[in-house]
């Protein structure tokens, strides 16, 4: 079952009615199948492909246009204020200094990672979505980083004949 709020107004809003919410909370249900340590770097990877699930689903690389209220700006709860709770089209990498430590927000690295593969390395969006959803069988409950990156390359080898290894590492 997935309970949903509406958000308080000053910080978040619509939530209940936003698809974005919905369909990033049903990638939580998908990816706990197998990764069932929230917390950590397993946490993050929840986040972040949660996040990339509603990316690909939607073609935009931002999540919950209507979500960030006026109010909730300076709070650093919306990756870009008035406009997208987090977004894919980023330039975080693992190590930033700048990368932000709360787990939604982490994510973005990954998901910006995930996204870039189709948009900046022109891998079909079906592809990079077939190469997420079969890692995630293939991944432990405590799965962290390298895990990630190894099963991307393990399905990519297994799905088509690593074509696409280069350009994940």
């Amino acid at each position: 079952m997935i309970l949903v709020g509406d958000g308080d107004g000053d910080i978040l809003q619509n939530l209940g009615t936003d698809a974005d919410v919905v369909s990033h909370e049903l990638g939580h249900h998908v990816i706990y199948n197998s990764v069932t340590q929230i917390s950590g770097e397993s946490l993050v990877i929840h986040e972040a492909l949660a996040d990339f699930f509603t990316f690909a689903r939607t073609g935009n690389a931002c999540l919950g246009e209507s979500i960030c209220p006026d109010t909730a700006i300076g709070l650093k709860v919306c990756s870009i204020p008035k406009q997208c709770l987090r977004t894919a089209e980023n330039t975080y990498s693992l190590g930033d200094a700048d990368l932000p430590e709360q787990a939604h927000l982490r994510g973005q690295f990954i998901s910006g990672l995930l996204w870039d593969l189709h948009v900046k390395d022109n891998i079909p969006q079906d592809e990079v979505t077939t190469l997420v959803l079969r890692s995630i069988d293939l991944l432990v409950a405590n799965s962290g980083y390298k895990h990630l990156i190894v099963v991307l390359l393990l399905v990519d080898h297994t799905e088509f004949a690593d074509k696409y290894c280069d350009t994940i590492l």
